[in-house]
């Protein structure tokens, strides 16, 4: 069950979809799996339910990259745990890190940005490629 807080996210996130797929075509991926994911701030990924993101962890052909803060009120402790045992329950390629910094610290911009650990998260991104 979602707390009514995620549901108007998701409702939002909805529209904003249903919005681009009448503007922009939509991607190769619906006929053919892309080669990897990455996420970095993976917020709101974890929730009761089998509706839950995390849950289709085990299904993804692909490598898998998650970066995590820290200190993320988005995506506690508990959150990126429940990640972490679906990355290994799943075996495969997959990685999750943790870095010592507040949600938003890729980003040059913000406050909390933290260079080191930016290109560091950047630099596994790009090793998905090759």
């Amino acid at each position: 069950m979602l707390p009514p807080s995620l549901k108007t996210e998701r409702a939002k996130l909805a529209d904003f979809y249903a919005a681009r797929s009448e503007a922009i075509p939509p991607l190769p991926w619906q006929t053919f799996p892309p080669p990897f994911s990455a996420c970095l701030h993976g917020g709101r990924l974890v929730w009761d339910g089998a509706d839950s993101p995390h849950r289709a962890i085990a299904r993804v052909r692909g490598a898998l990259y998650f970066a995590f803060a820290e200190h993320d009120e988005t995506c506690p402790e508990a959150d990126q745990m429940a990640i972490e045992q679906a990355l290994a329950d799943r075996g495969g390629t997959g990685r999750a890190e943790r870095f010592a910094a507040p949600h938003g610290w890729t980003f040059p911009t913000r406050w909390c940005h933290d260079r080191t650990a930016a290109e560091l998260a950047h630099r596994r991104v790009l090793a998905l490629f090759d």
